[in-house]
Parts: C-alpha cells; structure tokens; sequence
C-alpha cells in the first residue's frame, strides 16, 4: 500500500521544481520558442507566459507568443503574460504595451510585429516605425485571423524528371570567344539554346533568363556577386543551370538575395553546382516539377539573423532535391506550402538552425538523408501525409536541438531511420495518428519525448540502446501506443522463449519527469540519489505514468535494426 505522506512528499518536491520567477531576462543563442521550437536569435521580438502552475515558457516572437496564448486561455491556463519593449528588451506586461506591425520591420516569423512600453510611446517615436499600431487585443483578434490551413495533395512522384533537351542553336562564350560576357550570350539567345561558358572568372549583373534554355559552365567557371547581388535569376520554363561556381552574393535584409533564384517556372533543373558564401544559395518560388541535384553549397557559417538558407522552396509543388550537401547556412533545406515534394540522398551539416525545416507541406517524402551537426536539429511542422524513411540525425546537440521535432504532424510515417548523439531524438507534440516504426534510437539525452497532446501515436518494433532517457513525457497520461520495442534497460524474462517479454516494461523514468520540470536537475543525472530514486519507483510506481508501457517488449532487436548496423 502506498504512503499517503511519501506520495505527497513527491509532489511537492515537484512542484516546487516546476515554479520559476517570471518575468525573467531572455538569453539568445540558450532559450528556445516554446511555440515554433526555433532558438531565440533577437530578444527584442520574444516574450514570455507564465502558466497557472507556474511553469515559464519562452517565445522568439510576438506572433508564437500569441499563438501559444490562445490556446492556453482556451484551458485557462495563463498566469501572466510578458513582451519585450523593442528598443530595451525589457520584458512588460502585453498590458502596459503598444504593438506595432509595420512593413519595415522583420521579425523573427514574419507577421512583422513589435512592442514598445505604452508609457513614453509618444507619437513620434511610434511614427519612425510607420505601420499600425496595436493594443494586445487588437494583436490576438489579428493572429487569429493569420490562421492558414494547408490544402491536401495527392500523392508523390518518385522519380526526378529527365534532363532537359536543348534543340536551339549553341552559343559560346568565354575570354577568346566573340561573345565575352554571359549577359551577351543571354541577350542573343532564343528558345532552346544551349550557352556554354568557357573557363574563367566573371564579374557580371544578375543574369537573368527569360527564355527556356540550357545555361552550363566548363570546368573552372566562377561567377562572382563582389558582395553586391544575387548571380542568377530564372523566369522561364524549361531551364537548366549546370556547373557553375557560384559566390560572394553579400547579405540583404530587403530581398530574397540568391546565388540561383527562380521563380513562377516550371520543368527547372539546377544541378552539378557549387554555391559559396551566398546570403541564400538556390531559391525557388511558386514553380513545380523542378530538380536540384548533386549541388555542393557551402555557406559563411555566420548567425541566423544575417544569413539565409541553403535550398528555399516556397509554394511549389514536385520538386525533387536529389544528392545535394549543405552546409553552414541558417536553415539547410527549408520548404513552406510545397506539395509532394521529395528530398532523397542529401547531406545538411552544421547549420546554424535547422538541417531540415519545413511547414505547411503536405504529401512530402523525405528518404535516405543525414542531417549531422545542426543547431537546432530538424523541425517539422503543420503538416499531413509526411513519410520520413532511411534518414540519419546525428549529433545534433544543444538546449534546444532535436533529431527531429514533430509539432502538429498527422497521418505519417518515421520509418527505419537512426537518430545518434541527439540531445532529443524524436520530439512529438500536438502530433496525432503517426506510426513510428524501425527506427533506431542510441546515445541520445532523450530518445523520444512525447507530450501528453501527442495522441494516437503508434510506436513499435524500435530500438532504444544507451540513451540517457529511452523516453520523456510532461504527463502521468499517455494516449500513444507502445508496442514490441526493444529496450536495453529492460530486464524482465521470456520463460516461453517466444521472443517477447512476459511483463511489461515502463520506459519513462521518474527522474525524467523532474528534468521535465527542472532542467537544472540534470546536474544529479549520474548521483546515486537517482540511481535510489528509480529504484524506488520501479518498486513502489508513484508518479511515472502507469499507462505508458510497453506490454510486449522485445528480448532482441527487430531484424531491420540488425541488418542496418
């Protein structure tokens, strides 16, 4: 029989945990959105919400904050509510705020918003801003009306498309040829042609192609933005871009600065490229059935705030990224409102961000990749039908870095991959209706955290070895199924020798729900108080949640996992 004194001795001791001061200063580069997971780059944007229990949550932006808020009230769940004043970074109440949304300014998600403390907002300081100018209703009624809900597609093609044929004239241009500059050849080319640049190096305006025709450099080809522009711009269908060194485009905070950047076309193919020190290296908006193969795109490694990312597609549908390696940009790959896209065979290393991020795309396919080493890991977010199959997360390390972050995905499948040296593997949260299957979780601080708003999940025939914690939670409830994993911890018996445990296995240890609380906690993780705090646990269960278990756990590893090693 349990101890009425010891059980609420536990609570106490975890509640205690859980309160923390608020308001409190935010850091950038260490605190995380509690919204849309990213890291906090500029605190002037962020704010802060304190729940009822006294939990703190932090937010890179007006507009997470807001969203974040919205949904608490419905629980009634707010204690108090905080923003930054744009021009200290203090943190004041939404009550005792202006809120600006002007044009001038970007902020971290887009909408555009910023504060400034009501007292000494006088109309001239809120006239250098411009834009209109808000109070904390008026913010709240105007992200509510912001909602964007996807539109479903079909399905997939899995196959790029072939190359392009090029049936016009071919011209030449290079230092000895008659045509010297790239611009020239593009200025006498119709429909169809093929331009060939010879070896060397070029300092040119931004090409821009109007007509469809194949654009391919020689070996040693360099075309070179001095810092100043963006290098290549495509409006026509039917083009292919191929072999060019592509550098130096300089940062800019007023356009959508590219290497390669293309726009409303279709039947596009952007391959054997190398990309360095780009603001973004290849951009490609609303086009469709596009490929962008066997790149090399090399950024300048410089923070979020002043870089953009590797491969952008926004409001595109079948685009096919294919064999590509990126590297030191702010997000890697990054899709928005795409639609049955595939991304197979790519490396997305050190990003200062995400290796992979992308919302709003539904009916994607995401096979055979490896994203190592990025700062926050991979997001994925507001998404339907999403299959990720075959792909590696990698040491992707941090306060707020995940292997992969699932945040209101449905219907999809994260099948045979293996997630290594995460500080979280998998994260699940407002995710439903997902199968986790085959995959591989070892080494990791966290293998895969599931919140209690993540439902209907089926997780089976995974295997969990040498993790910190197998699995995390922030509830005694779990509305997922766990079903034949293979846990290294486990250590119960098979007398039938049918290959499955005969009792069930509790993978969530009590001494993870304190971190969940109290990240601080995490400085016990190797004391013996823990190794008696688990004991104690498993023998008397108080506070680990009785309906997350497996009831048939697995003696050896799935056959998939064997194979893979």
């Amino acid at each position: 029989m349990r101890s009425p004194r010891r059980v609420s001795l536990a609570f106490v001791v975890l509640a205690v945990l859980a309160c923390q001061r608020a308001p409190r200063a935010l850091v950038a580069g260490t605190d995380a959105c509690d919204y849309c997971r990213m890291g906090v780059a500029d605190v002037r944007f962020g704010g802060e919400l304190q729940s009822r229990a006294g939990r703190l949550y932090t937010f890179d932006a007006i507009e997470c904050l807001t969203s974040f808020f919205i949904e608490a009230r419905v629980r009634h769940d707010v204690r108090g509510v905080w923003v930054s004043d744009y021009e200290s970074s203090r943190l004041i109440p939404v009550d005792s705020a202006l809120f600006i949304r002007s044009a001038r300014v970007k902020s971290p998600m887009g909408r555009s918003l910023l504060a400034l403390a009501a007292r000494g907002a006088e109309p001239a300081k809120l006239a250098r801003y411009g834009g209109d100018v808000m109070r904390w209703a008026d913010v709240v009624g105007y992200i509510q009306s912001q909602q964007v809900v996807p539109t479903a597609a079909s399905h997939v093609h899995s196959e790029p498309i072939n190359d392009l044929p090029s049936n016009g004239d071919t011209i030449v241009v290079g230092p000895r040829e008659r045509l010297t500059t790239i611009t020239a050849a593009l200025a006498a080319a119709r429909s169809g042609s093929h331009i060939v640049v010879r070896r060397g190096d070029y300092h040119e305006p931004t090409l821009r192609i109007s007509v469809p025709l194949t654009l391919e450099a020689d070996s040693g080809v360099r075309l070179d933005g001095q810092g100043a522009r963006g290098l290549i711009r495509v409006a026509a269908d039917d083009v292919t871009v191929r072999g060019f060194t592509l550098r130096n485009t300089g940062a800019s905070q007023v356009e959508d600065r590219a290497a390669i950047l293309v726009e409303g076309s279709r039947n596009c193919r952007i391959d054997h490229n190398r990309v360095e020190d780009a603001f973004f290296a290849i951009y490609l908006s609303r086009v469709a059935d596009c490929t962008v193969a066997r790149n090399d795109i090399v950024g300048s490694e410089l923070p979020q705030t002043i870089s953009g990312n590797g491969i952008h597609v926004w409001q595109s549908e079948r685009v096919h990224l294919l064999d590509n390696h990126v590297t030191g940009h702010r997000d890697g790959i990054y899709f928005e409102f795409v639609k049955e896209g595939q991304v197979r065979g790519n490396l997305s290393e050190r990003s200062d961000r995400y290796g992979l991020h992308f919302m709003f795309s539904d009916d994607c396919r995401y096979e055979g990749n490896v994203f190592r080493a990025n700062g926050a890991g991979v997001a994925v977010m507001y998404t339907k039908r999403v299959h990720m199959v075959g792909n590696r997360f990698e040491r992707n390390w941090g306060g707020s870095a995940y292997g992969l972050l699932l945040k209101d995905i449905g219907a999809s499948e994260i099948r045979d991959n293996y997630f290594l040296q995460n500080s979280v593997g998998l994260h699940l949260e407002g995710s439903s209706e997902n199968r986790i299957e085959g995959n591989e979780f070892s080494e990791n601080g966290w293998a895969l955290r599931v919140l209690a708003n993540a439902q209907a999940n089926l997780v089976t025939r995974n295997a969990f070895t040498a993790n910190s914690f197998d699995v995390g939670t922030n509830s005694r409830q779990n509305y997922s199924t766990f079903r034949e994993n293979y846990w290294d911890r486990y250590r119960g018996h098979d007398l039938n020798r049918d290959g499955v445990g005969d009792v069930p296995h509790a993978p969530v240890r009590l001494f993870a729900l304190v971190v969940e609380q109290s990240p601080s906690a995490l400085i016990l993780q190797r004391s013996v108080i823990v190794d008696l705090l688990d004991l104690a646990e498993r023998v008397l269960p108080v506070l680990t949640p009785v309906t997350l278990v497996d009831e048939r756990p697995l003696m050896r590893r799935p056959g998939a996992q064997d194979s893979r090693r």
